[in-house]
């Protein structure tokens, strides 16, 4: 079922990454938007050399745990943070 859900809830069921900026609803603390990054292996060229180098991809999740790419509305579901179990 679609709830919303608390500020706590994020932080139990979080895989590692980054809040940046919350956004809130105006009923108690339910959480309307999440802007953060993930972590992500990225290959590049060092030195004549292939090396995989982490970055943090920027990406805004919705209320309901469903991540977006942060420009756009593509869906990242890979990211996404599974709130109700």
């Amino acid at each position: 079922m679609n709830k919303l859900h608390k500020m706590h809830e994020w932080e139990n069921f979080n895989p590692g990454y980054t809040f940046e900026h919350v956004f809130y609803t105006d009923k108690s603390q339910e959480i309307r938007k999440i802007i953060g990054a993930v972590p992500e292996l990225k290959r590049v060229l060092v030195n004549g050399v292939k090396q995989n180098v982490t970055w943090h991809r920027r990406v805004r999740w919705d209320g309901f745990g469903r991540c977006y790419a942060i420009n756009s509305n593509s869906r990242l579901r890979q990211y996404d943070i599974p709130l109700s179990k």
